[in-house]
């Protein structure tokens, strides 16, 4: 019973403070480059989520620092080639990664995207990877990828869908 609550964070500077999690949905299909994993239609939408932020921080007159993190490099490496030709000037130290080399990082925002529609989920739902994943942001998650896929991924008997839990999570608030 000694341990307490921190201090609620005045949400009022957030870029959306009524959604501070939220799930994009984008219905694209995953490729296979090697041994990792791509999805160009999050690309794509990352890159218009990225723009529409950049117009909003502009409009206020803001700077909100952006974090993009996937699990697998050959995403990493489509989105920072899709990023670099946008002009970005109101999002400060961006950094495009994966969740292995984002560890320590944070960032004002960050963007998560899945990659994966189909298959096992087993590498992105380690415990380790995505808690470093999801508690690198100070303000806003925001997750891409495709909802229904995630819903109703299959799992090992052992693991846990905790992608599930997070949709449901977000559906109710």
């Amino acid at each position: 019973n000694e341990l307490k609550n921190g201090q609620a964070k005045d949400v009022t500077n957030f870029l959306d403070p009524d959604n501070i999690i939220r799930w994009a949905n984008v219905n694209g299909k995953h490729e296979i480059d090697g041994t990792s994993s791509y999805n160009l239609l999050e690309v794509d939408s990352i890159a218009n989520l990225l723009q529409t932020i950049n117009q909003y921080l502009d409009k206020e007159k803001k700077h909100k620092s952006v974090g993009i993190i996937t699990p697998y490099s050959a995403q990493k490496n489509r989105i920072r080639k899709k990023i670099n030709k946008l002009n970005l000037k109101n999002i400060s130290n961006l950094k495009i990664d994966t969740v292995d080399s984002f560890q320590g990082e944070e960032a004002d925002i960050i963007i998560y995207s899945t990659v994966k529609t189909y298959g096992n989920i087993s590498f992105l739902i380690d415990k380790k990877r995505l808690n470093v994943a999801i508690s690198r942001t100070k303000e806003n998650l925001i997750f891409i990828g495709k909802q229904n896929f995630f819903v109703n991924a299959k799992v090992k008997n052992d693991e846990k869908n905790i992608f599930k839990e997070i949709i449901s999570y977000i559906q109710k608030t």
